[in-house]
C-alpha cells in the first residue's frame, strides 16, 4: 500500500496549468513541521518539504481555495521519477500525487466567501462533452 498524510503550510501560491488534452494540473510545495525538545528542554522545530501534484477537479479546487500559507492536509501517494533538466543532468524527484485535500471547514467558508465576492473570468479548460454521454 502506498499512501501518505501528509499536513502542512503551502510555500508558494500553488502554479497551475491546463494539460494538452484539457486536463488540470496544480503543483504547489507544503511545509510539514515535526516538533521535538532537545536536552536542554528546548522546543524545536524540523521543517520538513513536500512537493505535491494534483489532477482534474482538485487541481480546480487548488487553484481556486489555496494560497501561500495555507494550512491543509493531503492524502496521497507518493511517487518517484526522474528528468533530464535544462543543462543535460538526470535528476531524481519524489513528489505526493494528491488524491484528496482537507483544509478547516471554518477557513474554508472563509476561503470560499471571498471567492464568491471576487469576479472571475471563468474559462472552460475541459473537453466538449455532448448530452448522450452525460450519466443522468
Amino acid at each position: 500500500m502506498n499512501q501518505i498524510i501528509v499536513s502542512g503550510n503551502l510555500g508558494d501560491d500553488p502554479r497551475t496549468a491546463v494539460t494538452a488534452t484539457g486536463r488540470a494540473v496544480a503543483r504547489f510545495s507544503l511545509c510539514s513541521k515535526m516538533k521535538y525538545t532537545d536536552a536542554n528542554g528546548e522546543q524545536k522545530e524540523i521543517p520538513e518539504w513536500h512537493r505535491c501534484i494534483a489532477w482534474g477537479k482538485i487541481a480546480d479546487d487548488v487553484s481556486m481555495f489555496l494560497s501561500k500559507g495555507d494550512y491543509i492536509m493531503v492524502l496521497g501517494r507518493e511517487q518517484s521519477r526522474s528528468y533530464t533538466d535544462k543543462n543535460n543532468i538526470k535528476r531524481n524527484m519524489t513528489e505526493i500525487n494528491v488524491q484528496s485535500i482537507w483544509m478547516p471547514l471554518m477557513y474554508f467558508r472563509e476561503k470560499s466567501q471571498k471567492v464568491a465576492q471576487s469576479p472571475q473570468n471563468y474559462q472552460d479548460i475541459g473537453q466538449e462533452v455532448h448530452e448522450e454521454e452525460i450519466p443522468f
